[in-house]
C-alpha cells in the first residue's frame, strides 16, 4: 500500500464474528444475518509509517490507543502500520451480505470482507473487485 491507494473501510451488524466463521466453514453459506452497513471510500494520503514512526512523526504517545478494536497484547499493537487518509465517499446502503455473495461480481468482496471479519486482519481487493462491487452497488 502507497500514498494515492483507495482503501475500504466496511461496517457490518447482525451477527458475531464466530457464528459467521462457523457457519461458513460448516455449511459453505454466508449468514443472512450479515448486513454491510456502511463501505467508507478513503485514499490514502501519507506514506506508511511504523506506530513508532508515526508517534515519533506526530509527536504522540505510543502507548495511545489510535483505534478502538486496536488492543494492546503482548506488549504490541494489533495494528503496526499506520497512514492517514482523505475520505473520498461514503455510500449507506444496507444490503444483506449473501444477498451480495450470490451476485458473481461481488462474491469476491463478501470472501475477503468475512476473512478480514473472522481473521482479524486487512485484505486486499484488486481493482477490477473494487470496481465490480462499485458496479454492483450503484
Amino acid at each position: 500500500m502507497t500514498k494515492g491507494d483507495r482503501v475500504l473501510f466496511i461496517k457490518t451488524k447482525g451477527i458475531g464474528r464466530i457464528q459467521l466463521q462457523n457457519k461458513f466453514l460448516k455449511e459453505k453459506v454466508v449468514d443472512s444475518k450479515w448486513v454491510l452497513e456502511e463501505l467508507y471510500i478513503a485514499e490514502v494520503s501519507s506514506k506508511i509509517f511504523s506506530r513508532k514512526e508515526y508517534c515519533q512523526y506526530k509527536k504522540n504517545n505510543f502507548n495511545k490507543q489510535f483505534w478502538k478494536n486496536d488492543p494492546y497484547q503482548n506488549e504490541q499493537w494489533r495494528w503496526n502500520r499506520v497512514f492517514e487518509f482523505v475520505h473520498i465517499k461514503s455510500i449507506r446502503i444496507p444490503i444483506n451480505m449473501s444477498e451480495l455473495y450470490q451476485i458473481e461480481k461481488a462474491k469476491n468482496f463478501v470472501n475477503k470482507s468475512w476473512e478480514a471479519l473472522c481473521y482479524g486482519r486487512s485484505r486486499e481487493l484488486n481493482l477490477s473487485d473494487y470496481r465490480n462491487l462499485l458496479e454492483v452497488l450503484a
